[in-house]
């Protein structure tokens, strides 16, 4: 029967879990922002890598096409 916990001590670790369990959720939701935050930019980037890729590609395109059209 020495084993049992009494109801202080059922309380105060349940409290002292309850304690731990808002620090961990607060770490998380902060883990969770910065995440958001570095989806964004790499899409951001993503973004501007697209566009600049879609611009040289119609560049060469085209001086491809003029080449070819001074050579008929």
């Amino acid at each position: 029967m020495q084993d049992l916990a009494t109801d202080p001590q059922v309380r105060e670790t349940e409290l002292r879990l309850q304690k731990e369990i808002k620090e961990v959720e607060s770490r998380l939701s902060l883990e969770i922002k910065n995440v958001e935050v570095k989806v964004a930019e790499t899409r951001a980037d993503l973004i501007r890598w697209v566009v600049a890729v879609g611009v040289l590609q119609t560049t060469a395109l085209t001086a491809v096409l003029l080449k070819i059209a001074r050579l008929i």
